[in-house]
C-alpha cells in the first residue's frame, strides 16, 4: 500500500518558494526598508514602482523620481522603461514576456525576479544564479 502525504504537506518546490519568499521579505523589510509594507508580492510590484525604488535604494538608477505608484497605463510604461536598463545591467533577463507576466500579476513572476535581483545587489561579483522556475515551469532567466 502506497502511503501518501496529507493534502496540508507542502511540495517541494512550494516549500522552497515559500523560503524564497521570506528570504526576499526580510530583505525588502530589513535591508532596502521600502517606503510601504508589501502585502502581496504580484499586486505591489506589478506597476514596476518598488522595483524602481529598490534600485534607486542601490543607486543603480537615478531616475526614480520620475517613477510613480499608481496604475495608470502610462505611469506603469514609464517605470518599466525607467527599470528595465538597471535590470538588464544586473545580467538578470527582463524582456517583454517576464514584463507582461509581473504587469499581469502572474503567479511566482515578481518573487522570481526579486530574488535575481536580490542576488545580484547583494553579491554583484559572484557567479550568476541558475535559472528559477515558478509553478508552472517556466524559466525566468
Amino acid at each position: 500500500m502506497i502511503r501518501r502525504p496529507p493534502r496540508s504537506t507542502q511540495s517541494r518546490s512550494s516549500a522552497a518558494s515559500d523560503v524564497y519568499k521570506r528570504q526576499v521579505h526580510r530583505w525588502l523589510t530589513q535591508e532596502v526598508q521600502l517606503s510601504s509594507k508589501i502585502l502581496n508580492f504580484e499586486k505591489d510590484f506589478a506597476n514596476g514602482f518598488f522595483f524602481g525604488e529598490i534600485l534607486a535604494r542601490y543607486n543603480k538608477i537615478n531616475t526614480f523620481a520620475q517613477m510613480q505608484n499608481t496604475s495608470s497605463k502610462e505611469a506603469i510604461e514609464i517605470n518599466f522603461s525607467l527599470i528595465k536598463p538597471a535590470i538588464l545591467k544586473l545580467d538578470i533577463e527582463f524582456n517583454d514576456r517576464v514584463i507582461q507576466e509581473v504587469q499581469s500579476e502572474v503567479k511566482g513572476t515578481a518573487i522570481t525576479l526579486l530574488f535575481q535581483m536580490r542576488h545580484a545587489l547583494k553579491h554583484p561579483s559572484t557567479v550568476k544564479l541558475p535559472k528559477l522556475v515558478n509553478n508552472k515551469s517556466q524559466n525566468y532567466e
